[in-house]
């Protein structure tokens, strides 16, 4: 390993920007997700939104139904409302009393048999539904009107069926001729094919301003619990798409139509990055780094605390942004700007680091002569070499440089817990020594010496240098990885354990500089300041 003697290694092959999973359809969503899978229910409901005006309808028609009888429904709405989506939504919303939901695809039918097939595969779920307990529904989807077939024959069937078959049949539809005609049709066989009151249920979807919750918790879904930063998506983008669809007077206003805004915005964002990362000649990653006793605890609440190595850590844009609308950084920041700096031009993470590791690599590699008085309160052996390396490889820095998953976090007991708890006074003697005459970057060498001796060979490691190609710009650490990365490790020192503000405060002072420079590079603003 070079330390100091940084060689340039080959760039990296030039990567596209995490490829968004956003389903816009029904079909889309069943085949993402897979309807066989043990799981697809509970994955469904963890985004699809009640709509309980509809669902207090559909109650409303099975109260009045006789025991082991069923009512037909039309589910009248426009195109991408949600329809099949609501349908599906029976089999799991509990209060509703349903036992199970089946659905009959009607465009696999043969078209000259259309109907014929359809009242087959009705009566065969129905003989189902009356061997089994509880109430089923099913949902007849993609026949939207009867056009050209005869549907007497068909309605007649449905009837005796409906008679005798604790059934609730849905049937979605988009436009409302059509709906009257078939409950006219329906009507001249019988009056108990459809509910007399309620023969047609009005459906317009999910209320809009459920739409970039329904978002957020989509894409998370479709994408392996990814965070919606992690596709350049803001909640502040998000609103101003939602707006952007309440007043497009073109376009009925239904969650598909605002999904594929969303989709739309993520690939011309992702184009524009996709240009701007061909500008940078090497991937940079920003970690700011936390070193007290409580320092897991605050960052916790700043960063992705994900089992998966490329999300852990990543700073929580919501979070931060909390802290710069009203003050003096609203002149620096705008929401895009700082998802650039979070998930864009750089890939900002939010890190904790032991203080026993920081005081043990003080030690061992630090300049004797100035730590004299912290080796006084520090546990025996803390000052070797060999110890340094042991603590500094339990820390979620090590393991996150190393491409490991993050550990299971802080134990109330243990040698770990005791080692945080010894490390208490000369971690306070350290911060009273860099706060009076003593300086950051005697810890900062001490830490790259450090983790220079403990990291593989295939690592650089390098201290206080200038970067080699951001203007401006010295890492407290900087590490070049096997995979072609810049890590730039900003340490924070600070034993201000209960100042939760510190974290955002440090965060974006650091990120700033950062941006600012990197405009410097480009020679024109990557995204609009404020």
């Amino acid at each position: 390993m070079s330390g100091t003697n940084l060689q340039e290694p080959m760039p990296p092959a030039r990567t596209m920007t995490t490829i968004l999973t956003l389903p816009t359809t029904h079909e889309g969503t069943r085949a993402a997700l897979d309807p066989e899978d043990a799981a697809y229910y509970a994955r469904l409901a963890q985004f699809v939104q009640p709509v309980e005006t509809t669902e207090g309808q559909v109650v409303e028609i099975l109260s009045r139904l006789q025991p082991g009888a069923g009512r037909a429904a039309l589910l009248l709405g426009p195109t991408g409302s949600g329809k099949s989506t609501f349908a599906e939504s029976l089999a799991w919303r509990k209060h509703l009393g349903f036992a199970r939901f089946w659905s009959i695809d009607c465009s696999e039918l043969n078209a000259s048999t259309k109907l014929d097939e359809l009242t087959e595969r009705l009566q065969d779920m129905c003989k189902k539904a009356r061997q089994s307990k509880g109430r089923t529904a099913i949902a007849i989807d993609y026949l939207e009107n009867l056009t050209g077939l005869n549907a007497q024959p068909f309605f007649q069937t449905l009837n005796g069926l409906l008679r005798k078959s604790p059934v609730f049949v849905l049937w979605p539809v988009t436009d409302t001729e059509q709906a009257e005609r078939m409950v006219n049709d329906a009507k001249s066989v019988s009056n108990t094919i459809f509910d007399n009151s309620l023969p047609t249920l009005h459906f317009t979807g999910p209320d809009s301003k459920y739409f970039p919750a329904i978002a957020t918790n989509a894409i998370g879904v479709f994408n392996s619990g990814r965070l919606l930063q992690e596709f350049m998506i803001t909640p502040a983008s998000l609103d101003e798409l939602l707006q952007h669809t309440l007043s497009d007077i073109n376009h009925p206003v239904t969650i598909r139509s605002f999904l594929e805004r969303v989709h739309g915005h993520w690939a011309e964002t992702s184009g524009h990055l996709d240009r701007l990362k061909d500008k940078l000649p090497r991937p940079n990653e920003v970690w700011i780094v936390f070193c007290h006793p409580k320092s897991e605890d605050l960052v916790g609440q700043f960063a992705n605390k994900s089992r998966h190595v490329d999300s852990a850590w990543k700073a929580f844009h919501s979070k931060l942004w909390e802290y710069i609308p009203g003050t003096q950084r609203a002149g620096k920041w705008t929401s895009s700007r700082l998802q650039y700096a979070i998930e864009g031009a750089l890939t900002t993470r939010i890190i904790h680091m032991s203080p026993q590791s920081v005081v043990s690599a003080t030690l061992a590699y630090g300049d004797k002569k100035r730590m004299k008085d912290l080796s006084l309160s520090a546990p025996d052996g803390w000052e070797k070499g060999e110890s340094a390396r042991k603590h500094i490889k339990t820390t979620a820095l090590y393991r996150q440089l190393t491409s490991k998953k993050p550990g299971r976090g802080k134990t109330p007991g243990g040698p770990a817990a005791k080692a945080r708890e010894n490390a208490e006074r000369p971690f306070a003697e350290l911060n009273t020594y860099l706060s009076g005459s003593g300086r950051d970057r005697h810890v900062n060498r001490a830490i790259a010496k450090t983790l220079s001796a403990a990291l593989p060979d295939d690592y650089t490691v390098a201290p206080e240098q200038l970067h080699p190609w951001i203007p401006n710009i010295t890492p407290d650490i900087r590490i070049d990885t096997p995979d072609g990365r810049q890590i730039n490790l900003e340490f924070c020192y600070t034993n201000k354990q209960d100042e939760v503000w510190r974290v955002p405060d440090y965060t974006l002072d650091k990120l700033v500089d950062y941006m600012d420079q990197l405009d410097v590079y480009v020679g024109n603003p990557l995204v609009g300041a404020g």
